[in-house]
């Protein structure tokens, strides 16, 4: 059953004549999706593969830090009581993908690392103060560091590797204070 709109000929009613705008030459307009989508590319945005979902990929969900206030909240909560214990490191355990997405972003911003060590996340504080000659020190520090790595590596080392093998301390600071997530990003 073909159908003519505007000046093309299509079974479905997609014309070559079809601009940008998804109207036709003549004045028809095709609909595709119930949901005012654009049928194979997705329902309200983005780029497909989710079907009336929003833009995200479904995949996002296991990278992205939550939108969710009881989780926000949830996580900043961790984070001021684990400053207020005055520890230099807290192990934080089996926490599902939301919380532990969630408490990966918010832990820079409040002056914490989080660290992956082995099978296990962790808290760092950031050594040194708020000075500018603290946050010198450690600069000068942290390249050490990497030149030590980079050194006993035999020269070459990626940065993923490097910022793995940098003492604690150091990778918190990097995170927290610089805004480093790895050493790529000093280059």
């Amino acid at each position: 059953t073909y159908q003519q709109r505007g000046r093309g000929w299509d079974r479905r009613g997609r014309g070559a004549d079809r601009g940008a705008s998804g109207r036709f030459a003549g004045g028809g307009e095709v609909r595709t999706s119930s949901k005012g989508g654009t049928g194979r590319s997705g329902g309200w945005g983005g780029k497909g593969g989710n079907r009336g979902r929003g833009g995200k990929p479904i995949w996002r969900q296991f990278v992205d830090p939550s939108d969710d206030p009881e989780v926000v909240d949830w996580c900043r909560q961790r984070i001021r009581s684990f400053l207020d214990s005055g520890a230099s490191q807290e192990e934080v355990q089996w926490l599902p993908n939301a919380y532990r997405n969630t408490i990966r972003v918010m832990a820079p911003k409040m002056g914490v690392g989080w660290l992956k060590q082995g099978r296990v996340n962790v808290l760092v504080r950031a050594s040194g103060g708020s000075s500018e000659a603290g946050d010198a020190e450690l600069r000068v520090r942290l390249v050490r560091a990497v030149a030590a790595v980079c050194d006993s590596h035999g020269g070459r080392i990626t940065a993923r590797k490097a910022f793995g093998a940098l003492p604690s301390e150091l990778a918190a600071f990097a995170q927290s204070r610089l805004g480093l997530k790895t050493l790529a990003a000093l280059a």
